[in-house]
């Protein structure tokens, strides 16, 4: 078919296009072999791809990023074309031109260029001889320029996790160089610099990132090359994350906000929960009379994940691992060799042995397993760091508690932890509620207040997906006027969603007393980026039935919205 009145587009020429797209994550090499592939089934002669980006909190541009050939950009057909759209957009002025993409245009008489949309990216400048792009080609390339916009952003958000990723490296590699064997209590005064804000906003980055990582799949199919860079990212993200949760927690060693718990109710939930789809099996011995322990609960529940996943991960995740409890009074108790040697006050505990059948550690190795730099892992990041042992070593002396490991190379590590039993004995409060059976009707009406627009973004599309109607607030005021007003129409909100830390204007913390004072049935969540918050820790005594540190999940969303929409 001659190229001048070509109107349709093949079917094998649509999957040669998908093909091409997302199969590097360098942004230049994935385009370089994207827009050659869409050149040559679409006979055009040259395109631009645009990133839209925000100059400040009330305007937009689009930027260009790629452009094939090189300066193809600032010939005479595109600076034309773009003489045709503003330099700057307001919201509105961008809403009402994303509404009227794609658009066509003509420069002289044989050039035809066409603005195509890359939703939630930018767009994607095309330009053709003699003949424009017939409507309906337009309509049958939607789909793959949907999937070109999550590959540029898969790529954008893989080169900062690269960055990110060397700078942290880096870091680490200079503290190495200027502690040079220094005893451990340096160390740990050192580590403690990664709790401050640099590690926080990398924590709340990478948790960005693994949202929009894992929502943008649901958006390509599993056979899709792009579905295997997505998940690559939501992998890379979800280790940085949890690097950056070992600091933060070992960083603050202020008081505790302490709870009385099960610590056989704390490990078969970690089990339950935490067990990766691998072939692990476990033994359990816990006696009935069992004493209660009184602790932090988010941050034992951390030591005892870095524990666990430490004997997993040494067992090739199959095989057994044992755990038991005992009570101990120090008191009565003639002391064995390991509570001499680590010198244990006298006291009642709960002693907790995990013993797993893996490789081992060496004995050269056994006095720094608690170093914060040491690890006997290579090939990844999350194990190069380490960290894991140091932060469960500095979570269960702040519990004026014990460790010691005991370990053969070849036969299997053996772990104790010493906790101070709570008394008297009473009811023990659950670990983490679990989700309920029944799910809430969906269309439920749910606020959602954070002064990040990224996260608000982000938590109205998880809803949206899960069947909420969502309506969002940027700070505690707005939340309670809108709040009110729902309740004037007979709208009234079924659920809300309040950050704790607001820049401007009221935050959650107040925001909630408030609401009380409108509606004291309000159904409330809090959410911050500070696991450590005392208002997290006890957010029934705040007025909230439900708590979330950011970033969630999907999963964890619903969850918690199920508990509080089914509570009194």
């Amino acid at each position: 078919m001659d190229k001048t009145d070509r109107a349709l587009i093949q079917a094998d020429d649509l999957l040669e296009i998908a093909l091409s797209i997302g199969k590097n994550p360098d942004i230049e090499k994935m385009l370089e072999e994207a827009l050659s592939t869409y050149f040559k089934k679409l006979d055009c002669t040259g395109g631009v791809v645009f990133q839209l980006e925000t100059t400040n909190e009330e305007e937009y541009r689009y930027k260009p990023i790629y452009s094939k050939p090189t300066d193809f950009y600032q010939g005479s057909t595109c600076l034309y074309a773009l003489g045709n759209i503003p330099t700057t957009f307001s919201l509105s002025q961008h809403t009402e031109f994303s509404n009227n993409l794609p658009y066509s245009g003509q420069y002289g008489e044989k050039e035809f260029f066409h603005f195509v949309e890359l939703p939630g990216f930018g767009l994607l400048f095309l330009v053709r001889r003699n003949a424009k792009l017939d409507g309906s080609v337009m309509n049958m390339l939607k789909p793959l320029n949907q999937n070109l916009a999550y590959a540029c952003t898969a790529c954008i958000e893989n080169e900062m996790l690269m960055v990110s990723n060397k700078m942290l490296k880096n870091e680490i590699d200079s503290y190495k160089r200027k502690t040079n064997l220094l005893f451990r209590p340096s160390k740990t005064e050192l580590v403690k610099l990664f709790g401050d804000g640099i590690v926080h906003d990398i924590y709340h980055l990478f948790g960005v990132i693994r949202q929009n990582a894992s929502l943008a799949k649901k958006e390509v199919a599993p056979e899709n090359r792009l579905y295997y860079f997505l998940d690559d990212l939501e992998k890379m993200a979800l280790r940085v994350k949890n690097i950056s949760q070992r600091y933060i927690s070992f960083s603050k060693g202020e008081g505790l906000d302490r709870k009385r718990l099960s610590i056989k109710k704390l490990i078969e939930n970690i089990v339950l929960t935490d067990n990766a789809g691998d072939q692990i099996k476990y033994k359990f011995s816990f006696p009935q009379d069992l004493w209660d322990v009184e602790v932090e609960i988010a941050s034992i529940q951390q030591a005892f994940i870095n524990i666990i996943k430490n004997a997993r991960e040494a067992m090739g995740r199959e095989g057994v691992i044992d755990i038991s409890a005992s009570n101990i009074d120090i008191d009565s108790h003639e002391l064995n060799s390991i509570e001499r040697g680590i010198f244990i006050r006298k006291g009642q505990y709960v002693k907790i042995s995990i013993m797993d059948r893996g490789k081992g550690i060496t004995r050269r190795d056994i006095p720094n397993i608690f170093d914060p730099l040491f690890s006997t892992k290579r090939g990844d990041l999350d194990h190069e760091i380490g960290g894991g042992l140091t932060v469960v070593y500095s979570i269960i002396k702040r519990h004026e508690g014990y460790i010691h490991v005991e370990s053969e190379h070849g036969i299997g590590t053996l772990v104790y932890i010493y906790l101070p039993a709570a008394f008297p004995v009473s009811v023990q409060e659950p670990v983490q509620p679990g989700v309920p059976e029944e799910t809430p009707p969906h269309k439920k009406h749910v606020l959602i207040m954070d002064d990040d627009e990224l996260v608000l973004e982000l938590t109205a599309i998880m809803l949206g997906r899960l069947g909420y109607d969502i309506e969002t607030a940027k700070n505690g005021d707005i939340a309670l006027d809108m709040y009110r007003k729902a309740i004037e129409e007979g709208l009234r909100f079924d659920a809300v969603i309040l950050d704790l830390t607001v820049n401007e204007g009221m935050d959650g913390e107040e925001a909630i007393k408030r609401l009380r004072e409108i509606d004291p049935g309000v159904k409330a969540i809090a959410t911050s980026g500070y696991s450590d918050s005392p208002v997290l820790s006890s957010y029934k005594h705040h007025g909230f039935l439900g708590a979330l540190t950011k970033p969630f999940m999907v999963k964890q969303l619903e969850s918690t919205l199920q508990n509080i929409l089914g509570a009194s």
